[in-house]
């Protein structure tokens, strides 16, 4: 019982690891990793520019003013545009999965009608759906 209890203590451990890493310090070190390598490919080097802005911390202070907001803005078009929401409805994975899922539903409502065959064929369907996407793409 206690050896079940660690296992499930670390589990949880890993899953908060892996989204605090994912989802934020990962963030935060892709964009400041971002800005160095911006910093270093354009102003370093380049006479105009490295007197323009001298230091790193003007170059940064110029990134945060222009950046931030050109990507809330290109963040927010999109968002309203809807194109993420149809993004996720191209993606042929999502696609695959919603038809297994209908025909998941369709199988357990026809067996609790009744009518096993049929149930059966569905439910036969929905799986051959996903262990496609076990051998590769998904494609018809």
């Amino acid at each position: 019982m206690i050896r079940k209890r660690l296992w499930n203590r670390f589990w949880d451990l890993w899953i908060f690891f892996k989204m605090g890493h994912s989802g934020y310090l990962g963030f935060i070190i892709n964009i400041m990793n971002f800005i160095v390598i911006q910093y270093v490919n354009v102003i370093i080097g380049n006479p105009l520019l490295e007197n323009y802005f001298g230091t790193m911390m003007r170059f940064l202070l110029l990134f945060i003013i222009t950046y931030i907001p050109a990507a809330i803005a290109i963040g927010y078009i999109g968002i309203k545009k809807g194109e993420n929401v149809r993004r996720t409805f191209v993606d042929p994975y999502t696609q695959a999965f919603i038809e297994s899922q209908i025909r998941l539903i369709s199988g357990i409502s026809l067996f609790t009608e009744g009518n096993t065959d049929e149930a059966l064929r569905q439910l036969k369907a929905s799986k051959d759906i996903l262990l496609k996407w076990k051998e590769g793409p998904y494609i018809e």
